[in-house]
């Protein structure tokens, strides 16, 4: 399956390996994404990862065929699973070491 749009929302270290794969893959794939920190947007921008140069809001995934949520901020978290439910590519959230999700 081919997608044309991907969004990204949080573009940590897996998010941009994932992202990074698939622009390999296919080199015509649109990806927008957003991150905790501007400086992050910018350099996978700079490297031509990415099509924005800057934070997006949630909003802004509207058009994205799917998308995947890669912050374990349960309130980015359940905003982005409330809003596009039918286009999530990946949501799991992570159990740190203590218990708490």
């Amino acid at each position: 399956m081919a997608f044309q749009t991907i969004g990204f929302i949080g573009l940590g270290l897996i998010g941009g390996s994932i992202a990074k794969k698939m622009k390999s893959n296919q080199p015509d794939i649109k990806i927008y994404a957003t991150a905790h920190h501007k400086e992050t947007i910018q350099e996978a921008y700079r490297e031509g990862l990415i099509e924005n140069n800057d934070l997006l809001p949630l909003s802004a995934f509207s058009d994205c065929d799917f998308m995947c949520p890669g912050s374990t901020e349960p309130r980015i978290s359940a905003s982005v699973k409330r809003y596009y439910p039918q286009r999530l590519l990946y949501h799991r959230r992570r159990k740190h070491k203590n218990g708490n999700s």
